[in-house]
């Protein structure tokens, strides 16, 4: 962008007005710079799931799950809202905790919780065996939000409920699958072209 200016009163002041023109054109392509940044980190972040060996309906919600919004005119945040998305991102239990996330310090993530919303059973360590596994119900095979790999189905428990899907777990790991999704298009300057191609019109 060049705006020339002169020597003259009239002409400094038509050059200012000029230059707050493109300030404003600047500060409008912003929303929409954000927006396109947003829908190509998604679509990296559910290319990822795509490996994922977990219920396809879970990984659905998560994929649908994505939101954008505005905090002010500079400030926007991308999050999703499934209520697996967290979970499957820092992985949980035993097997999580041997190697976390990368931000779960920073966001004070922790792994040895509560796996009931009562919280009566407050640890993933087993209290009456000491074993670094639990037990788990699910109302179906579509609600199991542990990797294949990462639990083993008890078919026959004591304590089983009909209508109960029953699995024993030490947890699964972190996928990560937003977060390197984000690191991908930091360290490739995805949003390079992005720009470019919005700036084409001033």
């Amino acid at each position: 962008m060049k705006i020339p200016v002169g020597y003259t009163e009239k002409a400094i002041d038509k050059a200012i007005k000029q230059v707050e023109e493109y300030r404003k054109r600047f500060q409008n392509l912003i929303p929409d710079f954000f927006e396109r940044c947003a829908q190509k980190i998604i679509s990296l972040a559910n290319d990822r799931l795509s490996t994922v060996q977990i219920s396809p309906t879970i990984l659905d919600g998560i994929r649908n799950g994505w939101q954008t919004k505005k905090l002010d005119d500079k400030h926007f945040v991308l999050e999703n809202t499934s209520d697996k998305s967290v979970y499957i991102e820092f992985g949980v239990g035993q097997v999580g905790a041997e190697n976390p996330h990368e931000l779960a310090g920073k966001e004070g993530y922790e792994y040895n919780v509560s796996n009931t919303k009562s919280g009566k059973n407050t640890k993933w360590s087993n209290p009456y065996s000491g074993e670094t596994q639990w037990y788990i119900s699910f109302r179906s095979l579509d609600d199991i939000d542990i990797a294949d790999t990462y639990y083993e189905p008890l078919t026959e428990p004591k304590y089983a409920r009909r209508s109960r899907k029953y699995i024993r777990t030490s947890g699964q790991p972190a996928t990560m699958f937003a977060f390197n999704a984000v690191q991908d298009f930091m360290d490739n300057k995805m949003y390079e072209p992005i720009w470019k191609e919005l700036i084409k019109g001033l």
